[in-house]
């Protein structure tokens, strides 16, 4: 992983982006009425989760689009330090059943 300068000096996050070649484990989830891969990548030095790629719709789909767009948004959380916990409890939050959504079961994948 590469950094892009110290949040120290410049106040900035840091974002710790993967190697090009990376470990990863596919699994399948069931929700919002189908079944999908979800890929977690992971950082070699540190064996943490750094990466989600989430298939399953039809290609060209609007929800293949929007999938594709919040695991996007969701690596990019993750190489900027959110804590897994933290992702978990704000998906959550309010609701005793747990995730409502198909992100927030790939998020509770995270936190296994």
């Amino acid at each position: 992983m590469t950094d892009r300068g110290d949040s120290r000096m410049t106040g900035r996050p840091v974002r710790r982006k993967p190697n090009n070649r990376r470990p990863a484990v596919t699994h399948v989830i069931e929700g919002a009425g189908g079944e999908f891969s979800v890929t977690l990548g992971y950082n070699l030095e540190t064996m943490r989760i750094c990466e989600v790629f989430i298939a399953g719709s039809k290609v060209g789909s609007e929800m293949q689009s929007l999938l594709d767009d919040c695991a996007v948004l969701l690596s990019l959380a993750l190489q900027y330090g959110v804590p897994h916990a933290q992702l978990l409890h704000s998906l959550h939050t309010g609701r005793v059943e747990g995730a409502a959504s198909l992100l927030g079961q790939v998020v509770e994948l995270l936190h296994e």
